[in-house]
């Protein structure tokens, strides 16, 4: 049986929380006021002949005050998620071949995705079989820099992207949002800087640009959302819709960043070369001497303070939350682990071998 994640860890459940808490907090704040500024009255009469003494005391208040107001109008309050992947693929004469993981859905959105990319262009492909054997620490992404690991990086920051797209429509249809505020980015509002990963620039490129679309019909297709082509080239038409006030960008250590007014998100892709261990019974498929190579994610979520005095309703931005645990779902081979019964994944394997 899946384990959950406790809903109170959530970030969008916290601040709510929090938002409940700070009317107690108000009025605590009065009382003690009100019981300061009458000790304050018996003080002074007590010493009305040293003034300088309560205009030091009114100035540190006056300067504490100040930085509490501050934190509280301008800090974050930071969660990190961290989530252990894999990616399982094989290059034979500079084509890539996925490899399946049974059960696991981000490695078949990672191949299908990376091998779309390096196919249209064979000097991906090299740059991909070339970098295979290096290691490789990033202590920050250049996705200008492309080379073995930052394709896949790359990679996977349109999957996550590609995920998030999914999961914003689905979300606001399931809980009868009003998009009315919904600021909506396609392509051409997502900015060079995006754009400078070029897995986001190629697979979102409009199919007359790409030779590996140039068989299709010349008609009105209407609005084509996503399309497969030639060697399984890939497109997808975005349309991520993010609430009011919102934008994607990169930070400045290179990642891609969504930001709006409650919380800033922060995409860290962690490839770095390595092997990950999985039960040989999930890859059932796998080439002689093959590895599943670890592609770990960091998601950094930054709660701004402000939100918790903020007016105005969370549902808009509670997509966090369910999409913290999409990605646990969907990502983490620890929940695959989890999720399948390797004896039973065994078993099945080799009755399926036998009848065959």
């Amino acid at each position: 049986m899946t384990k959950r994640r406790p809903r109170d860890t959530s970030p969008i459940v916290q601040l709510r929380k929090q938002r409940k808490d700070i009317l107690l907090i108000l009025a605590t704040a009065i009382f003690l006021a009100a019981a300061i500024n009458l000790a304050t009255f018996y003080l002074s009469t007590v010493f009305s002949d040293r003034p300088t003494f309560f205009l030091a005391c009114s100035a540190i208040c006056f300067i504490v005050g100040v930085f509490l107001l501050r934190h509280m109008a301008f800090g974050t309050t930071q969660h990190i998620v961290r989530l252990r992947g894999a990616l399982a693929y094989n290059m034979k004469n500079d084509n890539l071949e996925c490899v399946e993981i049974i059960g696991y859905s981000f490695n078949d959105d990672l191949c299908r995705f990376l091998r779309a990319f390096v196919h249209e262009n064979k000097a991906y492909s090299k740059l991909l079989a070339d970098g295979d054997s290096e290691l490789l620490r990033m202590t920050r992404f250049d996705p200008d820099n492309l080379n073995h690991h930052t394709i896949i990086n790359s990679v996977v920051e349109f999957t996550i992207l590609n995920m998030l797209d999914l999961h914003l429509n689905e979300y606001y249809t399931d809980n009868d949002i009003d998009k009315s505020g919904i600021v909506t980015l396609s392509r051409d509002q997502l900015g060079a800087e995006v754009l400078r990963n070029r897995v986001i620039d190629q697979l979102t490129k409009d199919m007359k640009e790409r030779p590996s679309f140039s068989a299709r019909p010349d008609r009105d297709e209407g609005v084509v959302v996503y399309a497969i082509g030639r060697d399984g080239a890939f497109y997808t038409r975005l349309g991520i819709e993010l609430p009011p006030k919102s934008g994607i960008t990169r930070s400045s250590d290179g990642y891609l960043t969504i930001a709006n007014p409650i919380f800033d998100l922060t995409i860290i892709p962690a490839y770095d070369g390595t092997s990950t261990y999985l039960p040989d019974v999930f890859t059932p498929s796998q080439p002689p001497l093959f590895s599943v190579r670890s592609v770990s994610l960091t998601v950094r979520i930054r709660i701004k303070n402000a939100a918790r005095i903020a007016d105005g309703s969370m549902e808009m931005y509670a997509w966090l939350d369910s999409l913290v645990e999409r990605m646990h779902e969907h990502i983490s081979t620890d929940r695959l682990k989890e999720r399948l019964d390797t004896g039973l994944v065994r078993m099945l394997g080799s009755h399926i071998g036998t009848r065959t």
